[in-house]
């Protein structure tokens, strides 16, 4: 029975059925698993992933999934980001560490197309991509960040460098209703935009044109799956996080329990509320250009695992 035959049953029948199929391939066990955590029966999903592990029991994926269910049937399910630690392993390690240096790269490229400049980050975290793209003909910036944690570290280098800035600790939907009228020569986000629902876009893009001539957002190009826990989805999803885990070695263990394993299962959690909306480049500058935005011109900034990295400029 092969994964689309697995995918039917279930949505004929439910979870009630589809554990009693037998499975000869292990990415048919695991797909089990993940429709039984989708149902909430993580002891069926610790089964089935068990038994993907013992038909490929070299698979990486495989392997930190069954140590994270194990620990999930022992503790409940956590908040992705309740491991700072983990987090922080993550962004600073494996693949993210090119990525970053190449979004850095071509920040700093757009800079220095201006004589000087005044920019808006919009959700800037800790300063990963931004503190290393400043150029010395950035005369202010405003960073916003709903972190305070994160958005101290930034105050701090700010002024170590002795920067022209503000910051602002809230969502961007909590500044356009706070800020008072204001304008800048560029506003950026770099993988944050993602986590605002689609339909809230509209009138926050409608209001940095009015504040902005030039929007640069830098966000994946990640497919669109119309059903959670489709085969599509599953096929794509677990290939990419079995590259994203071989790129952790030293810490692996950390990262995949503490952050990737329980990104990678909220994909398929039915009772979990999303937090990320990512979608295709095109649906980007769909949306972009429903907002007023004339020009879009768009550039691969890294392959990442996950997904293409890709810079969006838009102009008016």
């Amino acid at each position: 029975m092969n994964l689309l035959e697995i995918w039917d049953r279930f949505k004929k029948n439910g979870f009630a059925r589809v554990h009693n199929i037998p499975t000869n391939d292990a990415i048919e066990s695991f797909y089990i698993a993940l429709l039984a955590f989708n149902s909430n029966r993580i002891d069926v999903a610790l089964a089935f992933s068990q038994k993907a592990l013992s038909q490929e029991p070299c698979n990486i994926l495989y392997t930190q999934a069954t140590s994270y269910l194990k620990k999930v049937l022992k503790n409940g399910k956590k908040n992705v980001y309740i491991s700072p630690t983990g987090f922080a392993e993550f962004i600073r390690g494996g693949g993210n560490v090119p990525l970053y240096q190449a979004v850095a790269k071509m920040l700093r490229n757009i800079y220095q197309q201006y004589s000087n400049l005044s920019v808006l980050d919009i959700g800037v975290g800790d300063g990963l991509a931004l503190l290393p793209a400043l150029t010395k003909n950035i005369r202010h910036v405003d960073v916003v960040e709903p972190s305070k944690a994160l958005l101290d570290n930034v105050r701090k280098e700010f002024s170590r460098l002795n920067i022209s800035h503000e910051a602002f600790e809230s969502t961007l939907q909590e500044f356009v209703k706070s800020s008072p009228k204001r304008s800048w020569d560029l506003i950026q986000s770099t993988f944050c935009l993602q986590s605002i629902p689609p339909n809230e876009r509209g009138d926050l893009f409608k209001w940095l044109a009015e504040t902005g001539s030039r929007l640069i957002i830098i966000e994946f190009d990640v497919p669109e799956f119309p059903e959670q826990c489709s085969p599509d989805q599953v096929k794509y999803v677990t290939e990419r996080y079995n590259q994203g885990l071989t790129e952790y070695l030293e810490n692996r263990e950390l990262v995949a329990k503490e952050f990737l394993m329980p990104v990678m299962f909220g994909y398929f959690d039915q009772d979990c509320a999303r937090t990320n909306f990512e979608h295709s480049v095109q649906e980007w500058i769909l949306q972009l250009r429903n907002s007023g935005y004339q020009t879009i011109e768009c550039f691969e900034v890294y392959p990442y695992w996950w997904a293409p990295a890709v810079m969006i400029d838009a102009k008016l």
